[in-house]
């Protein structure tokens, strides 16, 4: 074959220029003023970008719609078995479903007092991977905080069953799953809520305590437990929750003491045997227990529920009306404390600030 015409490589030159020098120039000068598109793709996904949103970079939407696809726990179920059992709203209802990192914005809105927000975002996580346990267990963190203790122990039953599996790679919070599930379902009340949670302590005292065959004598397990230093304080708390669970508000009264002993910088102990106190008809004993847990925390809302439940149980209704109002401005979201704030209003012949209490607005001068 005779070797092509010495014009050919001008003639490839001419039909394919080389590219400008100044590329490299009008690239940058591009970049320097990125479109809105070029921005979302430069800073990444964010929970707020909706599930349709154009803008997004590819990747995110295509992560987005990932959420609406059908994933399996490790019992086999399918994502509206596992919908049914935890007790979610339907993806298409709940705002969250479409957060790239919902764990990552159920933790920001907890953070900023937003729990019903936080609620919808780990039910959003809990439906991204059901075989975790983070997301259930928070989510029944989060409704048990709001007063949906039945929801609580819905959801805190599948961070246990998955947590017990080990396979979400988080089986360590299975002793945190174990004992939030039995604090949920002493709130609870309900018989079977409160058989699962017996059971579920005797479970913490093998699991957490080492203890094998804890749930054979579970008291006794749990005051072994206490009497090491090392885990007294979880042991007492344990022990309290067992109380009540039985419904003996005064024995959980004594144990919450112990655990508070243990570790006073913790508000949660005075403020849960303020809780047990008040249910056993001590209410100035509960108001003083509520009060100590406010000088170690004064922003711990539970404890300012604890003292308006305690100042109402005395008759003491402006001052509990105040109690809730201080709850409430830490947990809006919180339907519970407005109801009572309401009531206290009422008791106190403050209507003014039932009827602000009833559109969930704190009335002034409280």
């Amino acid at each position: 074959m005779p070797p092509p015409p010495a014009s050919w490589a001008a003639e490839f030159a001419s039909a394919h220029p080389a590219p400008s020098s100044a590329w490299a120039a009008e690239f940058s000068s591009a970049r320097g003023q990125p479109t809105p598109a070029q921005r979302k793709a430069a800073r990444g996904p964010s929970g707020d970008d909706p599930l349709d949103d154009p803008a997004a970079p590819t990747w995110v939407a295509q992560f987005n719609g990932s959420l609406g696809g059908v994933t399996t726990n490790t019992e086999g179920r399918d994502a509206g078995g596992v919908a049914a059992a935890g007790g979610l709203v339907p993806a298409g209802a709940n705002p969250a479903a479409g957060f790239v990192n919902p764990a990552a914005a159920a933790r920001a809105a907890a953070t900023s007092g937003r729990l019903a927000d936080a609620a919808l975002a780990w039910e959003a996580a809990a439906g991204v991977d059901p075989t975790r346990s983070e997301p259930w267990l928070e989510l029944g963190r989060a409704r048990l905080a709001l007063g949906d203790a039945a929801g609580a122990v819905r959801s805190l039953r599948l961070a246990v069953s998955t947590a017990g599996s080990g396979g979400g790679g988080d089986s360590f919070l299975l002793p945190a799953a174990l004992l939030t599930l039995a604090s949920a379902a002493a709130s609870s009340g309900g018989l079977r809520d409160r058989e699962a949670g017996t059971v579920a302590l005797g479970r913490w005292v093998e699991v957490g305590g080492g203890v094998a065959g804890g749930g054979r004598d579970i008291d006794a397990s749990l005051e072994a437990l206490a009497a090491l230093s090392s885990s007294s304080f979880d042991a007492f708390t344990a022990l309290g929750v067992l109380r009540l669970l039985r419904q003996q508000p005064l024995l959980a009264a004594d144990a919450f003491a112990s655990a508070a002993a243990a570790n006073p910088s913790n508000p949660a102990s005075m403020t849960s045997l303020a809780g047990a106190l008040v249910a056993a008809g001590r209410a100035d004993h509960a108001a003083r227990a509520a009060a100590a847990a406010l000088r170690v925390a004064p922003a711990h809302a539970p404890a300012w529920v604890a003292l308006a439940e305690a100042r109402a149980a005395s008759g003491e209704y402006l001052e509990a009306a105040r109690a809730y109002a201080a709850a409430a401005r830490l947990m809006p979201d919180v339907g519970a404390i407005w109801d009572g704030l309401a009531v206290a209003a009422t008791a106190a012949g403050r209507g003014e600030w039932a009827r602000a209490a009833e559109g969930r607005l704190v009335g002034e001068g409280l």
